[in-house]
């Protein structure tokens, strides 16, 4: 149930602030954080997925897993010990994939697939306070998606 209540408020929001019912639709590209939850017997750091919601005429739901984590074992025996010699924290991602591509049914296609892939694993909106941003669908950014788009139909 809070899952869907959290897919509902997703979609509403990016229908309402970047959608065609208030004529922005294909000008801007939706952006949130959600972050994972880490197995800290293994390692400690930051792990968190990044969506995009964008497109014009169809809704493209965009993701990619991203982190900045340290093997447990790299960790000093208490806190403030910090990293032991010949370890640091690793950052990185991985490519962008699109999980769905439609006119009407990209909420329940695509943001399912997150909620579904992620249940065990979703903590929070990494911010809270301002949950997504918008970014312009430059021509860069634009061609960008496609590319994704077209990869992941391949």
């Amino acid at each position: 149930m809070l899952q869907w209540m959290l897919r509902q408020v997703i979609q509403d929001t990016y229908e309402k602030e970047f959608g065609h019912k208030n004529g922005q639709e294909g000008k801007n590209v939706m952006q949130f954080d959600i972050s994972l939850n880490l197995d800290h017997d293994k390692e400690d750091g930051y792990r968190w997925i990044e969506v995009r919601l964008a497109w014009s005429g169809y809704v493209g739901v965009f993701i990619r897993e991203c982190w900045n984590v340290v093997p447990a074992e790299g960790l000093g025996p208490d806190d403030d010990a910090g990293l032991l010699p010949g370890f640091d924290y690793k950052i990185g991602s991985t490519p962008w994939d699109c999980l769905s591509c439609h006119d009407s049914c990209w909420a329940s296609d695509g943001l399912y697939m997150i909620f579904s892939k992620y249940a065990d694993k979703m903590g929070h909106f990494r911010n809270l306070g301002n949950w997504y941003t918008s970014t312009p669908l430059t021509p860069e950014l634009d061609k960008e998606l496609r590319e994704i788009l077209n990869k992941s139909r391949s």
